[in-house]
């Protein structure tokens, strides 16, 4: 998201051809009008991408070329934990002093937040309910990390120094070839821990080379390159011709 701005000071002479990203930043490149629209003819691989990971711009163009589904989600390392975690509200248990890793608003659009809001009766139009259990967990005295990027969540559950956090999907599933993690995104809705399911890709930027951008996409996303780039970071091909590799669906039922 912090490119964004640098587009719109820079533009209609962004320099960028091809910017990579998810769907909240899609959404603002449609509202902006930057993409150049995606069509079969252009990007012939799109025809292989359902319908509902595209995101259109006002004029109904197709403006996204997306290669992954992933999810954020609620985890904790079962064996830096001192107990098993079966509700959101145990994150305000005093045997996790120090042990809960919280990123900030700014990190994925909030997700962390909005969990805490749905649990306590709110919504993303009704924060209210999340800022006081937010409160009660700041006294508790439980968060150890505040995450500024993934890679603080990564560092700080691999290193020990915290055991639970909501992060994007493929940065969990890295740590569980390592570490015995517990995922909790299959948990049911009166757990609180709730995932949301998101869309990674690219879009190609008006004003560029644009038709280069879009071969080395459309080879990007036929249906083995997709599924060996998605088998790399542990995530589910966009592609629905592409093969989920074993490991990627051993490691999700866990």
């Amino acid at each position: 998201m912090a490119i964004l701005p640098k587009i719109k000071a820079k533009w209609p002479n962004a320099g960028i051809d091809l910017l990579t990203g998810w769907d909240a930043v899609w959404q603002a490149l449609a509202r902006e009008g930057w993409a150049e629209p995606v069509t079969v003819e252009n990007c012939p691989n799109i025809a292989d991408i359902p319908k509902k990971l595209l995101i259109r711009d006002a004029a109904g163009s197709v403006i996204n070329i997306p290669r992954t589904v992933t999810s954020m989600f609620w985890f904790y390392r079962q064996d830096t934990t001192p107990f098993e975690i079966t509700n959101i509200d145990d994150l305000l248990n005093p045997a996790l002093k120090g042990k809960v890793c919280f990123a900030l608003p700014s990190l994925n659009s909030n997700p962390q937040m909005v969990s805490l809001a749905l649990h306590k009766g709110g919504d993303e139009k009704n924060m209210e309910p999340a800022w006081y259990f937010m409160k009660k967990l700041a006294r508790s005295g439980n968060i150890g990390r505040v995450a500024n990027a993934d890679t603080d969540i990564a560092a700080s559950i691999s290193s020990g120094e915290t055991c639970v956090s909501l992060q994007g999907g493929t940065s969990p599933f890295k740590l569980g070839q390592t570490f015995k993690i517990r995922f909790l995104n299959t948990m049911e809705r009166q757990t609180g821990f709730r995932s949301f399911v998101y869309s990674e890709g690219w879009c190609v930027l008006k004003g560029g080379r644009t038709q280069a951008a879009f071969n080395s996409r459309t080879f990007a996303i036929n249906p083995e390159n997709n599924a060996d780039f998605n088998r790399a970071i542990g995530a589910i091909p966009a592609n629905v011709k592409s093969k989920v590799s074993d490991e990627n669906h051993a490691l999700r039922i866990r």
